[in-house]
Parts: structure tokens; sequence; C-alpha cells
């Protein structure tokens, strides 16, 4: 029987593969498919170019934002001068196209950064507000020069302590042009010599830096590590900036009453500058800074800030004086180390002196400002320098704080220490150097000043001696001449006996022939047993009293000069016994500002927070002071020994360096590092140090 090929099972099969078919067709996704020439809905159309909105809504929003941007440059002003309407009638719809013609300002070169800053009268102005008016009414300018690898670190500085001044405020230079937020950076090597910026090696980073800004490189590659100090590309570029700066400031400014002039890692407290600056006349010629020399030439330094009146501006570029004095330095500066100097030297030439601004203007910041007995707490701050960018939004904060609590006197270095430094102050702490200045010792210090000791207590033995000897042959000497003038005068009185009773007879020598008689005798006795000394010093006594006198003198005198040589050794003279502590305390002070000159030198070289400190010699920083305070001669012939016994062993552990500063009258802290210990007569918060590779050297504060 034949089998039908539709049976049951397989119809069935072939009815569900068509139902599958057949829906997936009519279930397909249509969406994904479009439709080359859509469908145009005409109704939809015309609503669409009929409707008014498309230009009624903007012209609305930008009136609206107009009025909301009433006080700034940074939105153009557009006013709607025309609007004509054009009306299309077709047999079942009207048209209607609206043109609008607008006119629209042109834009200024820079915005002001006051955004949002109506005008508030004074009960509804902040703090913060208030001041940037005083400095307004002061006619205080701000100049802030920059690196161009630092441009970048200026941005907390604009929002922060530079939020509310516009850019007739304050001026910007730096090695390259640009903006940083509503502010233009001026170029100010621009008017440099052209041959010079092409061909001195001194332009190379300046070459890299036009470079990399034409290709659109980033510039923050080109910058340099701060261990390199002085010998950094930018350095070496930065002291040609200053006088351009300087020419270009006046140029833009002219009518300023004070041009305050900044680095990108300065702070300024600037209600202190605004009162302060009341206090001056701007139509004297005022140079004012933080001092340090150079060559003998006195100069504000950079980094502190510097201040300059009116009339110093004037005196140096006025239109009485010569033009081109920029220009005319650019040859100079291969001569000048420092910008800041060769600032001075011109200011100097045109008979402007430089007023110490010192402590207002200050080189420091809250961790390394020197408290101690005597050290400007009751003094204001105004500037600070080496401020790190987390530093500006702290203090900042700190000022904003002051506010709140309603702190409205100046600000203080006491001020400064009782939120920033006493808070954090330890007993111990690893890993940081607190800044201690003050007598250092170590091993290698202790062994030259052993040694130093032995040599003057030698040299002082062997004087002694010598001295003995000499008194002693003097006492023989004067005793053979006694005796001598006795024997004389008894053979006188016998001659004359004689003479009285007998007469005297023709070979005898009359007494007053006796002394050349005896000459002769003692003469031929030369030849074969001992000479007749006595005779011969007789003759010559007086001569050789004569003689002894100025030797002694110069022997004294001599004795002064050498031990005193001889560094942090009481000699122990007689008229020079026993220091007077007046002396001790100038010497002392003395001491502090060599230490004052030489934190200056280590902040402009970068304050690098490396171990570099480590690897030099201690003996360098050895002060006078601390020769001193290691040993001292109560009296003469007294045995050299220390004046304090633990300072012999401070160096050999952090235990016996604080041992001796509790020792040391006035010291407040110490430092311990690598078989080294610095006590100090004053005291900071300091810096933490990092151990060295093979962590042998750990710096520890005390």
């Amino acid at each position: 029987m034949l089998t039908n090929p539709f049976s049951r099972p397989t119809r069935t099969i072939i009815l569900l593969v068509i139902f599958l078919l057949v829906g997936m067709y009519f279930y397909r996704p249509v969406h994904q498919v479009p439709r080359a020439f859509p469908h145009l809905d005409t109704h939809t159309l015309h609503h669409y170019l009929n409707r008014s909105e498309h230009v009624q809504r903007p012209l609305a929003l930008m009136a609206k934002l107009q009025k909301h941007l009433q006080h700034t440059d940074c939105v153009p002003e557009t006013k709607v001068v025309s609007s004509i309407t054009h009306h299309y009638r077709t047999e079942t719809k009207t048209n209607t196209v609206v043109s609008t013609m607008t006119q629209t300002a042109l834009l200024q070169p820079t915005c002001d950064a006051n955004i949002d800053a109506p005008k508030v009268t004074k009960e509804d102005a902040t703090p913060e507000q208030l001041t940037v008016a005083k400095l307004r009414d002061e006619g205080i300018i701000i100049i802030f020069k920059a690196g161009a690898q630092e441009v970048s670190h200026l941005a907390i500085q604009v929002g922060t302590t530079l939020r509310y001044l516009s850019s007739h405020d304050i001026l910007f230079f730096s090695d390259q042009q640009g903006s940083i937020g509503p502010f233009l950076i001026n170029d100010a090597l621009r008017n440099v010599d052209q041959k010079l910026k092409n061909d001195h090696p001194d332009f190379e980073i300046y070459r890299q830096i036009k470079k990399y800004q034409s290709t659109g490189q980033d510039i923050l590659e080109l910058q340099e590590d701060k261990k390199k100090g002085d010998g950094r590309s930018g350095w070496k570029l930065d002291k040609y900036k200053f006088i351009h700066m300087i020419e270009e400031t006046f140029e833009m400014r002219p009518d300023a009453k004070w041009y305050v002039f900044i680095e990108t890692d300065s702070y300024v407290f600037w209600d202190n500058l605004a009162e302060w600056l009341k206090r001056l006349d701007s139509k004297k010629p005022w140079y004012i800074g933080s001092e340090v020399s150079s060559n003998g030439v006195s100069f504000a330094h950079g980094g502190s800030g510097y201040i300059l009146s009116n009339a110093a501006m004037n005196k140096l570029l006025g239109p009485e004086q010569p033009q081109g004095l920029a220009a005319s330095w650019d040859s100079r500066m291969k001569d000048v180390p420092y910008g800041d100097l060769a600032l001075a030297m011109a200011l100097k030439e045109k008979g402007v002196p430089l007023t110490v601004g010192h402590p207002l203007l200050n080189g420091y910041k809250p961790s390394t400002f020197t408290y101690g007995l005597n050290n400007h707490w009751c003094q204001p701050v105004v500037t600070m320098h080496h401020v790190v960018p987390h530093e500006v939004s702290s203090v900042w904060r700190y000022e904003r704080q002051r506010e709140q609590l309603g702190m409205a006197n100046t600000t203080l270095f006491a001020d400064l220490y009782s939120h920033f430094v006493e808070p954090h102050l330890v007993n111990a702490r690893d890993n940081w150097d607190n800044l201690s200045h003050g007598p250092t010792y170590s091993q290698q210090l202790v062994d030259e000043l052993k040694k130093q000791q032995a040599d003057v207590e030698k040299k002082k033995e062997d004087e002694e001696k010598k001295r003995k000897e000499k008194e002693e042959k003097e006492k023989a000497k004067e005793n053979k001449l006694k005796s001598t003038q006795v024997k004389n005068a008894l053979e006188i009185n016998t001659h004359g006996a004689k003479n009285e009773i007998e007469p005297t007879p023709k070979n005898v020598q009359d007494p007053k022939d006796e002394k050349p008689k005896q000459e002769t005798m003692g003469k031929e006795d030369q030849t074969g047993k001992e000479p007749m000394k006595a005779v011969m010093d007789e003759s010559n006594l007086e001569a050789k009293k004569a003689d002894a006198q100025p030797d002694d003198a110069e022997t004294e005198e001599s004795k002064k000069l050498d031990l005193k040589d001889v560094k942090g050794i009481d000699v122990g003279e007689d008229d020079v016994e026993g220091e007077d502590e007046k002396s001790k305390d100038a010497h002392e002070k003395d001491a502090g500002k060599e230490a004052r000159k030489e934190d200056v030198k280590r902040e402009d070289a970068g304050n690098s927070d490396d171990n570099e400190s480590a690897k030099t010699n201690p003996a360098d920083d050895l002060s006078p002071a601390s020769h001193n305070d290691l040993s001292g001669l109560s009296k003469r012939g007294d045995p050299p020994k220390p004046r304090i016994a633990q300072q012999q062993h401070a160096h050999e552990s952090f235990e016996k360096c604080g041992e001796a500063c509790e020792e040391e009258a006035g010291c407040f802290q110490w430092v311990y590092y690598s078989k080294t210990c610095k006590l100090g007569s004053t005291f900071r918060l300091g810096k933490y140090v990092k151990p060295s590779d093979d962590g042998k050297v750990v710096w520890k504060s005390g």
C-alpha cells in the first residue's frame, strides 16, 4: 500500500513552518529600514515654518542674559535694529517669515573676573569685597611674575585671593603670551633685543617654549628639577624679565599710586597691604622690600615682594628720563646674576635707595617662620613666599574664618603661629627637619675643636716655659751683677784704706782703672778657662733690659692674636678674661643675621625638599657661636673643657642631642641626622625630609 506523502505528522510540520514565516514577516523591525524618501507631512511643516517662537525665544533669552551680566564686558551688547514681517498667501494657507537684523558691540580684549559682582553698599559688602575697595581707593596695582611652566599654579590664586580683582587691578607677566581665566598674560620678553633672543644661550629655554607653543605641545614637559637651583635654564632667563616688566607696567598703568610686584608662589594679605600703604606718601620715591645683598649692593628680594611708588617709577621711567631703559640693560644683564639686583642698581643710579620692609615683606611661610624671643610676634604680615597651592588655599580659608568670627584686626605673626604651627608641635617626629639654627655638633667638629684646644694649650705651655727660662736667666744675671758690684765696692774700700797708711807704688794701678783691668783679664781668660760673663753683662745690662721690654710686649700681643684666631676658645688672658654677657648677645645676634642671610640664599635656590642637605659638610653650617658654646677656658692655665659636658656627646644619638638642648640655655628644639646634632635657639615647624635610599640618613626632630 502506497504511503501518503502528506500524512498527518508531515502536514503538521509544514503548516507550523508556514505559520512562523508569516508571523516573522508581519512582525519584522520596520524602524531599522528607514525610507529613502520619507513622506512629507505638510501640516507639520506649515506649523514649524509659521511659528514665531524661533525668533522671539532667543531674543528674550539674550535680553535676560544681558540684564544678568550688565556689569561685565564678557558678553557683547546686542540690539534689535529692525524687524520685517513678510506674508505669503496661497489658496489655502498663509506663510509668515520674520527677518531680524542685529548689531553686536566689539569684544573687549579682556573680561572682568567679577562676573557676578553687582555694585553693593558697604553695609551689604563682604569683608573681602571691602578689602578690594581699599586697594582701589589707594591706587594699588598688583603685578604677578610667573614662569611659563608655573602658570598653572596661578589657578588657585585666581579662584581664591584674586576672585574679586579685575583686569584693571592686576597684571600678569611670563615667558609667553597667554591667559589664565579672565586675565591676559603678557610676554615680558617680547621687547628684548631679537639678536639676543636668537643667539644667547640664556634664551634657549625661551626658544623651546615658543616651539612648543607653536606646535601645541605641553609646556609642562619643559619643567626642570628644583635641585639644580641657580643652574636651571628658567632661572637664567628670569633675570631679563624684571626691567622690561617694570617698563611695560608703567606704560599700561601710568597713573597708579603704588605698584606691588609679587611672584607665583607669593601670598599677600591684601587688607594689611592697604592699611600699610595708606600711611605712606606715593608722591615720594619709595622702593620697599626685604633686603638681601650681593657684591655689596642691597636689593629687594623678588620672591618676598617689593613695592614702588608712582614717584619712584617716574624717576626711573618718567617723561623727563631718557627712553629705552630696558633695552639699555639687555647688554648689561650678562654681568648681573639676578634681575632684582639689576632693578636695584637702576633705581640707585636714579637716586632711589632701598627702604627695608622686613618683616612685613617676608621670604618665609608659617612652617618656616622663625619663632622665639623678640621675633616679631606682634608685627603684621603682608607677604609670604614659597607658598605652594594647597597652602594658598589653607591660608585663604583661614582669612575667611577670621571674617566669620568677626576678627577684623590685622593678621599678626602670632596669629599664624597659633593656627598653623602650635597644633602640630610634638615631642619627636621622624623624617622631619625643623630647620633649627644654632650650634652644630658632630664627631668631625668635636675632633676638630679638641685638636684646636690641644694646639692652643700646647702653645700656651711653650710660651710659659720660655717665659720662666727667660726670667731665670735674668735673675742669674742680676745676681752675678750684684756680686760683682759688691766685690768691686770691697776692693775700692780696701785700696782707700791702704792709701791712707802708705803711698801708692808706681806699679800699682789706681782703683779707677780697676774696671778696665778686669775686662782685660776677662778677655785673656777666654782662651782657656770659663769667661767672666758678669763683667761683660754689666756693661750691656741696660741695653739688654731695654731690648727685653718691647720683646715682652710683642710676645703678649702675639699671644692674644694667636689665641683669638682660634675660633671658640676662651683665651683666658688677664685683660680679656671672662667675656661679658653683652658681647655674647651681640655675637649671637650676628650669628642670627648670618643664618637669616643663609635662609634667603636657600630659598632663592628653590627651597627643595630633598635630602641634599644631608650630604653637605656639617662644618659649613657651623657658626662662630657654635664654637663658643662648645668650650671655654675660665682661667689661665685651666685645662680646656666644654662649657657643658653633655655637648661633647650630643652627636652620638637623638636622645643625647635632646639632653644637650635641655642643658643649653635658650634652646627650643633640636634636629638629629647622620651623627649630627643641631640645636635651635629659635624654633620652626619645619618640613618633611624623606630618608636616604639606603635608609642610613634619617632626620628626626625634637
